[in-house]
């Protein structure tokens, strides 16, 4: 029954790590994938060595559901992380007109 503890931290893992892409927290993001990954793999190799994924049964209907959750949260934190640098570009982009009408101002004021 080693799975069912795998399943509930990649589960966890999973949660974590799209909490943090919406915080920002990218290296902590990161980190909790890469954590996810390793256990996904372990998972995979638990459930090919005991010949679950297989056979139609409950624990591969839970593989593929868990696949599904992981796709729905990582693109779910992937489109936050989306909205978040499209607000930072429309920023970089007011700071630069700002900066050109500025710099063109100043121009202006240096020919008189």
């Amino acid at each position: 029954m080693q799975y069912l503890a795998l399943f509930q931290s990649i589960y966890a893992l999973t949660k974590q790590a799209s909490l943090l892409a919406k915080q920002e927290k990218l290296a902590l993001c990161f980190e909790k994938i890469t954590e996810r990954q390793a256990l996904l793999e372990k998972l995979q190799r638990v459930l090919e060595q005991e010949g679950l994924l297989l056979s139609d049964g409950e624990i591969k209907n839970n593989y593929i559901e868990l696949i599904n959750f992981i796709q729905l949260e990582d693109n779910q934190a992937v489109a936050a992380l989306a909205v978040q640098r499209n607000e930072l570009m429309g920023r970089v982009k007011k700071q630069s007109t700002i900066k050109k009408a500025m710099n063109a101002y100043h121009n202006v004021l240096l020919s008189k």
